[in-house]
């Protein structure tokens, strides 16, 4: 049996995913919002993903979408390594985009949440990268879905808003195969 993690584990992909894996017979822990939301048989951590500024002062899109999984992926590297055939499965990744704007990683200004997720993505190809080179014998998959239905909520601006709206009506809701 396995242990699997998985991050924005109560909607779309983290959800199908979740589902896949309980099948399998895998012990499931799922990160997210809303534990009636989570699969039945699987573990649930709360985690508040509202879009702010954190305590410690890190943009709140920033810390999720990149801050999050570096940790989560380096914090797990031991145990991972322990295991029979380790991968992080990473959904962060940017798709085509230039590079990240270095000078300012959490977009202090000109702030736009598409953007920041965007530059968060960007910096998961680096993350990838940095792990594999650190960590050899632990497979590191970094992909980009494309656009997906996502829970993920907020304070947006008026346009913002409607493009989100937009996004979620055309956005995969699940890309798993059972």
């Amino acid at each position: 049996m396995k242990t699997v993690v998985i991050t924005g584990g109560t909607d779309g992909i983290g959800r199908g995913l979740a589902r896949v894996h309980l099948e399998r017979g895998d012990q499931v822990v799922v990160v997210g919002t809303d534990k009636a939301k989570a699969e039945p048989g699987a573990w649930f951590i709360r985690a508040d993903l509202e879009r702010r500024e954190t305590a410690d002062g890190l943009e709140s899109n920033f810390a999720l979408t990149y801050l999050s999984r570096f940790l989560l992926s380096h914090g797990l590297a031991g145990l991972l390594g322990r295991a029979a055939d380790p991968v992080v499965l990473n959904f962060g990744g940017a798709g085509r985009f230039g590079p990240p704007r270095w000078d300012d990683l959490q977009q202090r200004t000109r702030y736009h949440g598409l953007t920041a997720m965007i530059q968060a993505g960007i910096l998961n190809a680096a993350l990838a990268v940095d792990f594999v080179g650190r960590h050899p014998a632990i497979r590191y998959v970094n992909t980009f879905p494309g656009t997906v239905a996502t829970s993920f909520a907020g304070d947006y601006d008026e346009a913002e808003a409607a493009q989100i709206c937009r996004l979620r009506a055309t956005g995969k809701r699940e890309v798993l195969a059972r």
